[in-house]
């Protein structure tokens, strides 16, 4: 992924005090957290999910957007190339094992609503089918970027979701359903930059920075929670309609490296 390798091998030189400063870092640092704002790239926790379970990322849902019959799930799952699987498709492998499991009548409990009208018609997968997409998932839990992302962070959520999902897939195994913890008060628009977790609708804040040096001009804009811009940054913390204050838009470019490195 040329972006990702741009991020982590090219721009974070930008970062390294005494050796590169003045307008050329802020210029790169603003472009590395532009580019941060529009890749999904990781960074602790994976960007673009707010969840371990196998539908709470944006590549799963998008690939239950693009389902067109059950011939897709077993087609991702016969198709694995013997080298590890990059994030994304181990991710589509991990929704279709779920959609697998949710055929045998064992759904997750976060799988989106009416996935499975999307298949079409369907019988009860076969144990072979089954058996191979066990492996599937086994692979993505000890092969794959998936797999080292969460590793970076905490991946013991992670490596519960993939043995439930497991057991699921297993027809000896007991099933008890499982039930999500909390709901979600809202969608989840974004990742706050701060904290790195999903932001809710009624929690997320717009942090705007606009650059000009004559040369390059880029308005930036990064999501946070309000909790985090108040934990974070000194006070005053919002104007009267509730947007940021310039003091902590000041702020937030300063803790970024954009501004203050004359």
């Amino acid at each position: 992924n040329p972006e990702v390798m741009f991020l982590q091998d090219v721009l974070p030189y930008a970062f390294k005090k005494g050796e590169h400063s003045g307008k050329r870092a802020q210029r790169d640092r603003l472009i590395y957290w532009w580019c941060r704002s529009s890749f999904e790239v990781p960074k602790g926790e994976i960007m673009g999910s707010w969840g371990a379970g196998s539908f709470s990322n944006d590549t799963a849902l998008d690939f239950v957007l693009s389902l067109e019959n059950a011939a897709t799930l077993v087609s991702v799952i016969q198709s694995m190339h013997p080298a590890p699987l990059d994030a994304d498709d181990a991710s589509e492998v991990v929704a279709a094992a779920d959609l697998i499991a949710a055929m045998t009548g064992r759904p997750a409990p976060d799988m989106p609503e009416d996935a499975l009208k999307a298949l079409g018609e369907y019988a009860s997968p076969e144990l072979k089918l089954l058996e191979a997409t066990r492996q599937a998932v086994e692979r993505v839990r000890d092969d794959s970027e998936l797999a080292d992302l969460w590793a970076e962070d905490n991946d013991q959520e992670w490596k519960e979701a993939i043995a439930d999902l497991l057991q699921r897939l297993d027809p000896d195994a007991n099933y008890v359903p499982r039930q999500l913890e909390e709901a979600s008060p809202g969608p989840v628009l974004g990742c706050c930059f701060i904290c790195e977790k999903g932001i809710e609708e009624e929690y997320i804040v717009d942090m705007v920075h606009e650059y000009d040096d004559g040369i390059v001009q880029l308005t930036m804009t990064l999501h946070a929670h309000r909790g985090c811009v108040e934990q974070t940054f000194e006070p005053p913390h919002w104007n009267s309609d509730g947007s940021p204050s310039e003091a902590v838009l000041t702020q937030f470019a300063v803790s970024l490296g954009l501004v203050g490195d004359e």
